[in-house]
């Protein structure tokens, strides 16, 4: 009885010229296929997907190794440097680039002190503007030879305004972590470090620098100046990296700064030239790069930045880690960085990839005020995933 009915309700719907609608999980309504908008917009045959999109297979082309590996300066330089040894009016001058200047090395301050007098403070003297307004600045000092700076570096906020005004740094009681002695003043090739930082784009105009030492002499507190220097150089204060060139493959034999310490910064270690040979109608969807790096004692280096190179300039996020990811461990492991799915804020083409410009910058910190490690890179290799 119960197939009588149903052939029945065929031949009725079959009469009417609709076809009968299958039941179950696999069906649909024939009329609205396609339009189901959990089902999305599909590719024609043959069309490659978007950059940045996925599939289900990625083609892995690598890791390669860079054929260049080098230091890179990132600090602004001044120029007229020597316009800061007078008070005359004329201003050395430099634009800031988010990374700070470069030092002004000055020296030539002829200092005198007493035997068995003790340094008590430093106050140094800066005449400059901005032709601009400017927040956020920051001044470092620091102190040593004109061959290498010996103390732990200081640092104090300073207002510049678009007038040319004298700005009193530190003071008394600010002995550079006790570093600050008669001895290392005393030195002929003595000097001083002066660099800022502050927003990209400031423009910096200093007229005049001063040092003043404050010193004690058995119960009497003196002072040396303000003494001006006659002698300036610029100086970088990111260390470089020693032998670059080891960077290149796997094999034990790291580039590397050695005994960092206090606050320091690498410069940036560039590797490029990687020599990747892609599908001409592929799409980029990841790009993996893979650090073989580590430290001489896990004291505390540390990821600072990380950031592919296109056409040679740093570009994108950086994929830097943080916190306790971001600390290198003693002796050697390859830390992974971006992947499969991951363009690092960029739009990539096959061209952009194949070009001797594309690869990888990096630098490491020690941000810690005591004790000292070192920074090891032994290869930097790049992977790149594409569709299909």
């Amino acid at each position: 009885m119960r197939s009588w009915i149903l052939w029945m309700c065929v031949g009725l719907c079959v009469a009417c010229g609709t076809p009968p609608v299958p039941s179950g999980p696999d069906s649909g309504n024939p009329a609205d296929a396609g339009t189901n908008s959990d089902a999305g917009d599909l590719p024609d045959a043959g069309e490659q997907p978007d950059a940045g999109t996925s599939c289900s297979a990625p083609t892995a082309h690598g890791p390669r190794y860079p054929g260049t590996v080098r230091n890179v300066a990132l600090e602004a330089a001044w120029a007229e440097d020597t316009r800061v040894l007078a008070a005359d009016g004329s201003l050395a001058r430099v634009e800031l680039n988010g990374e700070g200047t470069r030092v002004l090395r000055l020296s030539g301050f002829s200092i005198a002190l007493p035997a068995g007098t003790t340094i008590t403070g430093a106050t140094v003297r800066v005449t400059g503007r901005t032709p601009t307004a400017a927040t956020g600045l920051t001044a470092m000092v620091r102190f040593g030879r004109t061959t290498f700076a010996q103390t732990s570096p200081e640092r104090t906020g300073v207002a510049f305004t678009t007038s040319s005004e004298v700005h009193a740094l530190f003071g008394p009681g600010v002995r550079w972590s006790g570093s600050l002695t008669r001895n290392l003043a005393m030195v002929s090739n003595f000097a001083m470090d002066l660099g800022f930082q502050g927003p990209a784009a400031t423009v910096l105009e200093v007229d005049h620098v001063t040092l003043e030492l404050l010193y004690r002499e058995g119960t009497v507190d003196k002072t040396t100046g303000p003494l001006s220097p006659t002698v300036v150089t610029q100086a970088s204060l990111a260390r470089q990296w020693l032998s670059t060139d080891s960077a290149l493959t796997v094999d034990g034999d790291p580039a590397l700064v050695d005994a960092m310490v206090d606050h320091e910064l690498t410069a940036r270690l560039e590797s490029s030239g990687y020599g990747f040979e892609l599908p001409d109608d592929a799409a980029v969807v990841g790009i993996r790069v893979d650090v073989t790096r580590g430290s001489l004692n896990s004291e505390g280096v540390r990821d600072l930045d990380l950031r592919l190179l296109k056409n040679g300039a740093p570009t994108g996020l950086s994929r830097a880690l943080v916190e306790e990811d971001a600390v290198w461990a003693s002796g050697y492991e390859t830390v992974s960085y971006g992947g499969e799915g991951d363009l690092w804020g960029q739009a990539w083409t096959i061209a952009d990839l194949e070009a001797p410009g594309f690869g990888n910058g990096l630098r490491a910190q020690y941000p810690t005020p005591s004790g000292n490690d070192w920074a090891q890179v032994d290869a930097i290799g790049i992977t790149v995933f594409t569709c299909p």
